[in-house]
């Protein structure tokens, strides 16, 4: 399942907020997890992606909670963000490339 977040980052670790569903059910039940980032220069036609895979957990130290609700990360879909739940990737394996147009 591939699912759009916002994100941060907290030192080598992905942050992202989840309400309770599918991506904090995969954090708790310690399953792999991958997250991709990708951005493009459609002038230049140039573009890169990079994928970030390990296993997701949820934060519940609340010293990190009350550190990660200081960080501006906004879900579009939720209401509240007392509603919602922080979820850490500390990647197990990070890869990635650069596209460009044939030289």
């Amino acid at each position: 399942m591939i699912v759009p977040v916002n994100y941060a980052l907290d030192g080598t670790a992905i942050v992202f907020r989840s309400e309770v569903g599918t991506k904090l059910d995969a954090a708790e039940r310690g399953h792999a997890v991958a997250f991709e980032i990708d951005d493009h220069d459609p002038a230049a036609r140039t573009g890169w992606s990079v994928v970030a895979t390990g296993v997701a957990e949820r934060v519940d130290d609340p010293g990190d909670v009350e550190r990660l609700d200081a960080r501006p990360v906004e879900s579009w879909a939720l209401t509240e963000a007392s509603d919602t739940i922080w979820v850490r990737l500390r990647p197990d394996t990070i890869t990635g490339r650069r596209v460009a147009p044939p030289s």
